[in-house]
């Protein structure tokens, strides 16, 4: 099994940001509590000259969340699982979609991984990532309490579905295969 980070790719132009908010907004509100009960509509702005229509299915927002166009959410909506909000967002008049990622407890094996503490002990980041394949083999798309504001995590199969269906504007980072013996993607420094 293997997990990858998802990353905007480089070549992915299209920036949007919350209008009206701030980066605290991704902490305080994209955080781990379920949103969709509550939720209205996430109104977006571009930033460096974005507009719509988007030139990529996912733009690049800050967050562990992934904003996606309606053709990206036709694709990946069926895989999406208990810890995955799908809410509606826009940026002018292009209806788009949040992918509200939250943490699935215990994906991260602590005792395998190597981490980087603060002084007080939380989590900085990880140099290595070892996790438990029993909890993360029935995910899709994930995060995990140690990093709410990094990219998400996603399995196979999940990239595998960006691929198929030539959505545009994501990259993914191997982060870990089960099969590869503990040390072998190892990263300089903390990985996001």
């Amino acid at each position: 099994m293997k997990i990858w980070k998802v990353r905007h790719s480089e070549e992915n132009e299209d920036w949007v940001e919350v209008k009206g908010g701030t980066f605290q907004f991704n902490i305080d509100v994209l955080n781990d509590m379920p949103r969709k009960s509550e939720w209205d509509r996430l109104e977006l702005q571009g930033i460096d000259g974005t507009h719509a229509p988007l030139h990529f299915d996912s733009p690049v927002f800050t967050s562990r969340s992934l904003i996606v166009t309606e053709r990206a959410k036709e694709c990946l909506e069926d895989l999406l699982d208990d810890n995955i909000e799908l809410l509606p967002a826009r940026l002018e008049d292009e209806p788009l979609w949040l992918l509200h990622v939250m943490s699935t407890e215990g994906c991260v094996n602590h005792e395998e991984s190597v981490v980087a503490r603060r002084k007080t002990g939380k989590v900085r980041g990880f140099r290595e990532y070892q996790f438990n394949e029993e909890v993360v083999a029935p995910l899709t798309l994930f995060g995990i309490p140690e990093e709410r504001v990094y990219c998400p995590f996603c399995t196979e199969v999940f990239k595998t579905r960006v691929e198929e269906c030539g959505l545009r504007g994501l990259e993914f980072k191997l982060v870990w295969d089960s099969e590869l013996p503990k040390g072998s993607i190892v990263f300089p420094t903390i990985c996001v």
